[in-house]
């Protein structure tokens, strides 16, 4: 399960597991966000209901909520609902999509990944997992926009945030 990949790996202090709807998480997430308490996520596991149209509905308010340079992945990728909504929204925000992140080495290393669906958007066949990725934000010298760098959070933890 999640919560057991998490303590395993030992990122419990990094990772804020919210019970409660996706929704509900996002508007949280978001609002904490907006008020300087938290950075936004960098990562978003999104674990839908699986429903076509709800499952398009929480990406566009996770991808609102993502950080630059973030991720959002999920599972569920060979259910009719989740896999023809991702596809959807990927073709939506593809201009906004990194294209490039899992043909690095160092990603490849880690897990392969099943293919690439369309640009921005890579699966997993082994683990039916489905990733996007979006671009950092690139000022005109070629630093990217770090926006969270100047927060003054209530609470950081080492290599968290």
């Amino acid at each position: 399960s999640f919560k057991s990949h998490v303590r395993h790996t030992g990122m419990q202090s990094c990772i804020l597991p919210i019970p409660a709807t996706t929704m509900v998480g996002l508007k949280l997430l978001d609002g904490l966000a907006k008020e300087r308490v938290i950075p936004r996520p960098q990562v978003i596991y999104l674990d839908s209901a699986h429903e076509e149209g709800e499952v398009l509905l929480e990406l566009r308010t996770a991808w609102n909520v993502l950080a630059p340079g973030g991720m959002i992945f999920g599972d569920d990728w060979y259910l009719q609902g989740t896999c023809r909504d991702v596809l959807r929204f990927a073709l939506q925000v593809q201009s906004q999509l990194d294209d490039v992140w899992p043909l690095s080495p160092k990603i490849q290393s880690l897990r392969r990944l099943g293919g690439r669906v369309r640009p921005g958007l890579f699966i997993s066949h082994d683990t039916k997992l489905w990733f996007l990725k979006k671009r950092q934000i690139f000022l005109s010298g070629g630093d990217f926009v770090q926006k969270q760098q100047n927060l003054t959070l209530s609470s950081t933890r080492s290599g968290c945030w």
